[in-house]
């Protein structure tokens, strides 16, 4: 029997430090050849990748280069499947790289299991070769950084609430509908969410494990963070099933922070209160930075320590200035209803 013809949809915007390594690594699939296809959906980038894409589309007749015109990623993965000619949907990250294996093992996972999606943990990799890049990479894969986020954190089959890359069958799509265009991130999580509310499953091996880069510096770790704490709160004010509480640690940190900090300045038992927040969060980091410091180098504990902080509390103040926004969404649209 042939195997499933397999399209990978990439969505890719001014990607051209990682979206090479992202081809060549599916380039150098063990999967059929003739039963395979790579479409990286490109929005318009204005950094060189369209050419180094246009080179590798010419080069190899498995890569096909599509136009988002709207520049975001759930219209780059919606163009991407109705495009795609494949029973089976891979969708990877162009920030990410894969095995030889991957593809050939996805199908496998995906046709042995009763879940309607399948895929695997994240190994984070620094975005630059520095200390701060190494660290930035050691919080983003370290529970106290990111919570029980299982793909991130956990390197053992069973069954979980979303994987990041996911494999699906082409017809899934026909079942939960697309993604959501209104979403400038998480449309992952509000896939994932409405598939689980038909009753599906979702299965992680650690066999489908893809590298993933991380930000390289401060600013670009301080950049993501606020982007993603405001849209977690503003995708629970479109689907209040897509978010899990673990992405709303941050927010409740930071709200107890500036419960104490403005409780102090008129009570003594608010300095009382904020001395306790602050002393038990740096325990947390710093018995989080020795643990990382045992592994990775006694240096990291120097590093990690305040970027746990920083990257908590950018995290969680973004999410708290969301909050606004979305209630008056959620308000606007019970009215307008």
């Amino acid at each position: 029997m042939r195997p499933p013809f397999v399209s990978v949809v990439v969505p890719c915007r001014n990607e051209s430090q990682f979206i090479g390594t992202c081809l060549q690594s599916l380039l150098n699939s063990e999967y059929a050849k003739d039963r395979m296809e790579i479409l990286v959906v490109d929005g318009r980038s204005t950094d060189g990748s369209s050419d180094l894409l246009n080179r590798r589309e010419l080069a190899d007749e498995r890569v096909k280069l599509l136009d988002n015109p709207k520049e975001r990623t759930a219209c780059a993965l919606n163009i991407g499947v109705q495009e795609a000619r494949g029973d089976v949907i891979i969708v990877m990250s162009a920030h990410s790289a894969c095995s030889p294996t991957f593809v050939l093992t996805a199908v496998r996972a995906l046709e042995s299991t009763e879940a309607m999606m399948v895929g695997g943990p994240i190994v984070t990799c620094p975005g630059a070769d520095t200390n701060i890049g190494r660290a930035i990479a050691l919080v983003l894969s370290h529970r106290f950084g990111v919570g029980n986020s299982a793909f991130r954190t956990v390197r053992r089959a069973g069954y979980v609430d979303t994987v990041p890359f996911a494999t699906c069958r082409r017809s899934l799509f026909a079942e939960v509908g697309g993604f959501d265009e209104r979403l400038l991130r998480n449309s992952d999580n509000d896939f994932a969410a409405r598939v689980l509310a038909r009753g599906g499953r979702i299965y992680s091996f650690p066999d489908l494990a893809t590298s993933y880069c991380s930000p390289g510096t401060l600013g670009a770790l301080i950049k993501q963070a606020w982007r993603t704490g405001r849209w977690n709160v503003l995708t629970v004010s479109m689907n209040c099933l897509a978010m899990r509480l673990r992405h709303f640690a941050p927010l409740c940190f930071v709200v107890s922070l500036l419960v104490a900090t403005l409780l102090s300045l008129v009570a003594s038992v608010g300095r009382v209160a904020l001395a306790v927040l602050l002393g038990l969060y740096a325990a947390c980091a710093l018995a989080a930075a020795v643990q990382i410091g045992r592994s990775a180098g006694a240096r990291y504990i120097v590093y990690t320590a305040p970027v746990f902080f920083l990257y908590h509390l950018t995290y969680g103040a973004s999410s708290l200035v969301a909050i606004p926004g979305a209630l008056a969404r959620m308000l606007f649209h019970r009215h307008s209803g």
